[in-house]
């Protein structure tokens, strides 16, 4: 910090955007807990490249719009993401005075209730939304007006919210490059299912039930197990089959037993 600082007396840039994000690497070897409150553990945690079998460490680093490192400091391998990523912004602030229109972005790790209080009225922030908040959950499925942007593939809807006591701008984007791709995606995911329920279903007429409403039971699971399809007329009829099969005519005494099959 103390060089960016230098760095900054040196050349006239103004800082307009500050670009927040945290990572971590994985290490190989014992690394024995040695740490003592003063030093980072090199301890198992959230493996960003996959390796969950090694231990790790992290690092947070926050950059202005040209790139150039304001901050930058290592955690211990166990440390949250959500948590680290707003103690950096807060470390940075508490020494360095930006102007009022400077901007911190963040990716998702930066949406959460704790960290939008403790950011309050006075920080400036761009950040994805969690999908998984009831707010934008209800946003995305409702009948939005689009504004095309200056790159027609891209539309925007804007909108405010109040998360965590906090007035937000909200924007809704739309890309026709993505819609193409989850349309395809769509399809193969909905033609994935109909093969399976129609393997299903057909498993399912060449079962004989013990009565009418244990083929009904087993109707209904498969509905409720196969949501993208439905049953316009389900049909199910009795048949009698011989308790015993043998060849021949059965005997006057030779009971039938009654099953029922779909």
């Amino acid at each position: 910090m103390k060089i960016a600082l230098k760095v900054m007396e040196k050349i006239n840039i103004k800082i307009q955007l500050l670009h927040c994000d945290t990572t971590n690497f994985s290490v190989y070897g014992d690394y024995e807990d040695s740490s003592n409150g003063s030093t980072i553990e090199i301890t198992y945690g959230h493996a960003k490249d996959k390796r969950d079998d090694l231990k790790r460490f992290g690092l947070g680093m926050i950059t202005n719009q040209c790139g150039i490192p304001l901050f930058a400091k290592a955690y211990s391998g166990n440390t949250s993401d959500k948590e680290s990523i707003i103690k950096a912004m807060k470390r940075l602030t508490e020494n360095i005075t930006f102007p009022d229109d400077v901007y911190y972005i963040a990716d998702n790790a930066l949406y959460s209730e704790d960290n939008v209080k403790s950011m309050g009225k006075g920080m400036k922030w761009i950040t994805r939304v969690s999908s998984t908040l009831n707010l934008s959950t209800e946003l995305l499925s409702s009948n939005l007006k689009f504004i095309t942007g200056e790159d027609s593939r891209y539309s925007f809807h804007e909108t405010f919210a109040n998360y965590a006591n906090i007035k937000q701008k909200w924007v809704v984007v739309h890309s026709i490059e993505m819609q193409k791709r989850k349309d395809v995606t769509f399809e193969k995911k909905i033609e994935k299912h109909m093969h399976k329920a129609q393997k299903e279903l057909k498993h399912l007429k060449s079962i004989d039930f013990a009565c009418e409403d244990a083929a009904r039971s087993f109707v209904e699971r498969w509905k409720q197990e196969n949501t993208y399809c439905s049953l316009e007329k389900v049909q199910i009829s009795a048949v009698s089959k011989k308790q015993n099969v043998k060849r021949g005519r059965p005997r006057k005494d030779e009971k039938n037993h009654h099953l029922l099959c779909n």
